[in-house]
């Protein structure tokens, strides 16, 4: 079909609309990846294959979280810093702008509409608790973003930003969706362990995971957040939540706690520091299917306020059990590798899958993780 003919399917009412054209870069076309459509990266050398071989799940460089500013040119600038990665924190009570782009792995011209959710606090909390969660964009009655990619190997960004006025602070998790009319790709109803639920975002092409911040404001002096998890598994898995500090002044404080009965040991640390870049952990079983918050709580001491040099990232990591089937096993890495420094665990050979991370800080541009396989 040419480009002067092609038609955009209204998903909603079946109508057909336009397309605006956008302007777009074309790069070389891949010859490895057997996808053969519009593609959304994991990763920044995520390049289509499936598997992928992306080393992580929830920061996808091509879910673009601006925070309360917008882009003056996306479709420009998001396609000539196509190498890049970006991450701000959004601000509760105030619109935030999130972008979108994709590739073209289609043989010809193509098509499409990604879908972006976001999910409340979640380290991959199932489908269910976000399937309704549809953030709509800058135009009027329009939930999703066009995509027109005018070639093959084009990249492509969505025709307007998805916009988002959240009403709490906390974590939550950007979900991405491409549709085309060769691949509807439906949401799941449901996902039985963290083995299907990473199969379906590592090795889906057509969806990406961003995880983000809500923050009162971009400097508070106390944060305190839940940050939402699960054992999706039948069986008991033993977790370890991670706090990690960089700048934070002399005399800072780091906690976290959990109230929910279950994990064991149960899950409550604190600790005042004196240095500016130190770690606090949490290992725990966690019981089959178990859902809970952890409460994260950073205190600058008194009269100190949040700056551009300081920020303090909270993680969840599984540990492997001996059932994990081998495509799980094939994700996760020595827990030295991780930002783990406990010698019973390092001794012992332990490895872990991360699960989800969310940094508070200003801004920073990302240098994500290299493929895992």
């Amino acid at each position: 079909m040419g480009q002067s003919s092609r038609r955009f399917l209204n998903f909603h009412s079946g109508r057909a609309m336009p397309i605006q054209a956008m302007p777009t870069q074309a790069l070389p076309i891949q010859t490895l990846p057997t996808y053969d459509d519009l593609y959304i990266r994991d990763t920044l050398d995520d390049t289509g294959k499936i598997p992928s071989g992306a080393a992580t799940a929830y920061k996808s460089p091509d879910v673009v979280v601006w925070g309360t500013q917008t882009i003056p040119d996306p479709d420009i600038y998001l396609v000539e810093n196509y190498d890049t990665a970006w991450y701000r924190n959004v601000v509760v009570g105030e619109k935030n702008y999130i972008y979108c782009r994709a590739t073209n792995l289609y043989p010809m011209s193509q098509t499409g509409v990604l879908y972006l959710y976001y999910a409340p606090g979640g380290v991959m909390t199932d489908v269910g608790v976000w399937r309704n969660n549809q953030l709509s964009t800058a135009i009027p009655g329009q939930n999703y973003v066009k995509l027109d990619a005018r070639q093959p190997g084009a990249v492509v960004v969505g025709d307007t930003a998805f916009e988002w006025t959240p009403e709490q602070t906390g974590h939550y998790c950007f979900v991405a969706q491409i549709t085309t009319l060769e691949h509807p790709n439906p949401l799941p109803q449901s996902f039985a362990s963290t083995d299907e639920y990473y199969r379906w975002v590592i090795d889906n092409p057509a969806v990406a995971w961003r995880n983000v911040t809500v923050l009162d404001n971009l400097s508070p002096p106390q944060y305190q957040q839940d940050f939402g998890f699960q054992n999706l598994d039948s069986f008991e898995r033993e977790y370890i939540f991670l706090m990690t500090a960089s700048g934070l002044p002399s005399g800072s404080l780091m906690a976290m706690f959990c109230a929910a009965l279950g994990p064991v040991p149960p899950i409550g640390i604190k600790q005042t520091s004196q240095l500016p870049n130190w770690s606090l952990t949490q290992t725990s079983w966690l019981p089959a299917s178990f859902t809970a918050a952890l409460t994260a709580t950073v205190e600058l001491p008194a009269g100190a306020h949040w700056t551009g040099d300081m920020s303090v990232t909270i993680e969840a990591i599984a540990f492997m059990q001996p059932q994990d089937s081998d495509y799980l096993k094939s994700f996760a890495r020595p827990v030295a590798e991780l930002g783990i420094n406990a010698p019973n665990l390092t001794e012992s050979g332990t490895v872990g899958l991360r699960l989800g991370s969310y940094t508070i800080q200003t801004m920073t541009e990302e240098t994500l993780p290299a493929a895992a396989r």
